[in-house]
């Protein structure tokens, strides 16, 4: 992939100017607060997490180690430890990203079941109110020990009075927002140059991507590779890795044989993929229900997964998947759902010609309309309408059934999949020759997809860079802009080796804006 990098020269330029001025390192459900308990939520702790400067400093866990706190992390609001991409120095050692876990209880940790859950094996520090425990440390699945940080012996003020800092909302008053390196650095250059900026940011992000794609497809096979990528992506945050173990427990061929005998239905993909996931299993052995249409839906899911079953010899634990944190419309049942839709017509066709189709025919000076009347066929590809389907009006088996019918995969969730999984792929097929595809034209519907639906994710990037300003809302108005942004995130927020303070974002701004100036003026 190689030459696909090269081809994408605002790509390179802005890797050369990265390595000069920093040294990239390799990259790679919350639980509901219990408020009632010593009179404090969890909410409250988060909230008290981020205004360090009511910790006494220097900040000590409850084995004496002295904390640095680079960063606070990024409020996840959702399933998984409460913070993430937090930036850490405990006593000597290293700086370190990775996440922070907050309760009110040290004993919530077991509790809550998370020294047994893998989603916890990058949190750095776990922050609680009162240490019940009595131990200094508590572990994770992986048998690693994790360092307690006790915030009631840490306390500039008393509890009464930082808790009146609360307002009726339940946060607290926010100081005057202290300027970054990255926002001063933007504030000094042009809106158009944060825009190239970006958007060689953005262009670096999707050869990584296809590239990361390229090396799936050379150990899983192309469509196999393409299969896993999209259940990841309706994995989302919180089930993402349990949607890639599900896609190799019920590899794309294996469907495709099943479907082969008989008229295949979206119910008989979900039946295996509810089967191998667990689901089925769960709400067989949990069978009391007098609704008939969930009695129906069951017996017609059952009729299809019985007889395949041997197929699928390894299966999932229902008890693994998340729901907590999580919007119920996008819980992994009815995203299963969906892929059933989306795999349906695997009997007839391969993978890439149920979702690249429309890119095989468009010519290399494809005009702008031409280009977004791709963008939305390859979206409607992905949407799944929920109208159709026993999932459209419901969240739970056996739940109420809603007033109107719920995508099972919207047109946000959808526009945003394009852009994440198809859009690189396509690019890693067409460099190594496996479709007929012009790299060219998928690097111009990249560079002219509009903005994508914002999440917690971006809203909180955006003010990272921009402040609380409305700036943001006019330079990141592009898929690729909003792209940029993310990688710039990584390189630089996520560096183990740089501090806020010591910052290489400004020395990379100042050698683009040399790069611009030492460039001639085109002649006419």
């Amino acid at each position: 992939m190689r030459e696909a990098e090269d081809s994408f020269s605002s790509a390179a330029l802005y890797r050369a100017c990265r390595h000069e001025v920093i040294s990239i390192a390799e990259p790679e459900e919350r639980y509901r607060p219990t408020p009632g308990r010593h009179d404090l939520s969890e909410h409250q702790l988060h909230l008290l997490w981020q205004r360090q400067e009511l910790l006494r400093q220097p900040l000590m866990t409850a084995d004496r180690q002295q904390i640095t706190v680079y960063r606070t992390g990024r409020w996840t609001r959702g399933s998984g430890p409460d913070f993430r991409d937090a930036k850490l120095r405990l006593h000597d050692g290293p700086i370190r990203v990775g996440a922070v876990e907050v309760h009110v209880l040290a004993s919530d940790w077991f509790r809550h079941g998370h020294d047994q859950d893998l989603a916890y094996t990058k949190v750095l520090l776990h922050v609680v109110w009162h240490n019940d425990l009595g131990a200094q440390r508590v572990i994770d699945a992986s048998g690693r020990q994790i360092p307690q940080l006790v915030l009631s012996t840490s306390l500039t003020t008393t509890a009464a009075e930082w808790q009146g800092m609360l307002g009726d909302a339940g946060w607290p008053a926010r100081p005057t927002p202290s300027t970054t390196p990255c926002q001063r650095s933007l504030q000094e250059m042009a809106p158009e140059t944060i825009g190239h900026l970006l958007e060689m940011a953005g262009e670096e992000r999707w050869c990584q991507k296809a590239n990361r794609f390229a090396l799936r497809a050379e150990r899983r096979g192309v469509e196999q590779a393409l299969y896993e990528s999209l259940l990841e992506a309706l994995g989302f945050q919180g089930n993402r890795m349990l949607f890639w173990q599900l896609a190799r427990l019920a590899p794309v061929e294996r469907i495709r044989e099943v479907l082969a005998d008989g008229q295949p239905s979206p119910v008989q993909v979900q039946a295996i993929l509810y089967g191998v996931s667990g689901f089925l299993r769960h709400w067989q052995a949990a069978r009391r229900t007098d609704r008939q249409d969930v009695e129906a839906y069951l017996t017609r899911l059952t009729g299809h997964w019985e007889p395949v079953a041997a197929l699928f010899p390894e299966q999932l634990d229902e008890r693994q998947w998340r729901t907590t944190g999580i919007r119920p419309a996008n819980f992994p049942q009815r995203r299963i759902a969906a892929a059933g839709h989306l795999l349906v017509g695997l009997s007839q066709h391969n993978l890439m010609d149920l979702l690249l189709e429309p890119l095989r025919t468009l010519e290399a000076r494809a005009s702008s309309r031409q280009l977004q009347r791709c963008l939305r066929d390859l979206a409607r590809r992905l949407r799944v309408p929920g109208e159709a389907d026993f999932w459209g009006r419901r969240y739970a088996l056996t739940g109420p059934e809603q007033s109107r019918p719920i995508d099972l995969l919207g047109t946000g969730r959808s526009t945003t999949m394009v852009v994440d999984i198809l859009l690189p792929a396509a690019a890693a097929l067409a460099q190594l020759g496996r479709e007929p595809i012009s790299l060219a034209v998928v690097r111009a519907l990249y560079r002219c997809h509009p903005r994508l639906p914002t999440n917690e994710v971006t809203r909180d990037l955006e003010r990272q860079f921009f402040g609380f300003g409305h700036a943001r809302l006019t330079i990141v108005d592009s898929a690729c802009r909003q792209q940029g942004l993310m990688q710039l995130y990584r390189d630089f927020c996520l560096n183990e080796s740089e501090t806020c303070q010591e910052c290489a974002f400004p020395r990379l701004v100042a050698r683009l804006e040399q790069l611009r100036t030492d460039i001639p003026p085109a002649v006419s």
